[in-house]
């Protein structure tokens, strides 16, 4: 068996060709990789990764919004230079760079009515340097997000 398209493209079309919970696609991914030898033995898919996660206070199709919304997200991200490659509402969102193999996966998970957690995941990365810088920027800009929502959700009566 062979398959002739990238991680992406197989990571979207799994899922739902399959009718499985999309968040499944990362592990469908990575099991495929290995059996099919896509990658080599003994290395760690896609170099170096860095993950961050942060309780956001919102709901989560609000807290979705800020991100996958182009006018909204630059309230909150000052500099970005991704593109959102694939969504699924309220649940997934997965950025790329057009000038670099990077890539980001973003989950979305209601806490509560009033809380998400995020978790990010970043990919691709080349080298642990960069990996810590990233975290760095990451933790800093899911910060600025959960102000972002905090002052939105204040009513002035």
């Amino acid at each position: 068996m062979t398959y002739g398209g990238n991680r992406t493209q197989f990571y979207i079309i799994m899922p739902k060709k399959h009718n499985l919970d999309p968040l499944w696609g990362n592990q469908l991914t990575l099991i495929f990789n290995d059996n099919f030898e896509l990658r080599e033995k003994n290395r760690p898919s896609d170099c170096y990764q860095t993950q961050s996660q942060r309780l956001i206070s919102g709901p989560v199709q609000e807290v979705f919004e800020a991100w996958n919304n182009r006018k909204t997200r630059k309230k909150w991200l000052r500099e970005y230079y991704f593109v959102v490659e694939h969504s699924i509402t309220e649940q997934f969102l997965l950025l790329t760079w057009p000038d670099s193999s990077y890539s980001t996966e973003i989950n979305f998970e209601a806490v509560s009515d009033d809380q998400t957690l995020i978790e990010l995941t970043h990919q691709k990365i080349a080298s642990h340097a960069d990996a810590l810088r990233l975290k760095t920027i990451w933790t800093y800009n899911l910060r600025m997000l959960d102000r972002f929502m905090q002052t939105k959700s204040v009513v002035v009566e």
